[in-house]
C-alpha cells in the first residue's frame, strides 16, 4: 500500500482490497481515494480476462481502477484501449509497458 501524505490516495492490490477497506472504515476522511491496481509483467490478458479483471476490481469499491500490463505487440495495446472504451468504469487508469 502506498499512502500519499499531501493528497489522500492509497494504492492497493485487489488481493487485499476487502481487508484494507475493513481496516480503514471510519478512520479516514471522505476525501481519501483508493486505487485498486493489478500489474501483469508477463503479458496483456485476453479481452475476456481484462473485462473480468475490471469487474473484479470495481466490485471491491475502488475509486479508481488501475490495470498495468506488458505489451508484447501492438494488438496488446489495442486490447487495452478497447477495454477503456467499452468499460463502464468512471475512473480507469491504464499503464502499458513495452
Amino acid at each position: 500500500m502506498k499512502l500519499n501524505e499531501t493528497f489522500p490516495i492509497c494504492t492497493i492490490s485487489p488481493k487485499v482490497a476487502y481487508e484494507f477497506y475493513d481496516s480503514i472504515r471510519g478512520k479516514t476522511f471522505n476525501k481519501t481515494k483508493v486505487i485498486v491496481s493489478s500489474h501483469n509483467y508477463q503479458l496483456t490478458p485476453s479481452m475476456e480476462d481484462l473485462g473480468n479483471l475490471v469487474a473484479r476490481i470495481q466490485a471491491t469499491g475502488a475509486d479508481i481502477v488501475k490495470i498495468a500490463t506488458t505489451a508484447l505487440d501492438i494488438t496488446d495495446v489495442a486490447r487495452m484501449f478497447q477495454i477503456m472504451v467499452h468499460s463502464q468504469v468512471r475512473r480507469l487508469c491504464l499503464e502499458i509497458e513495452f
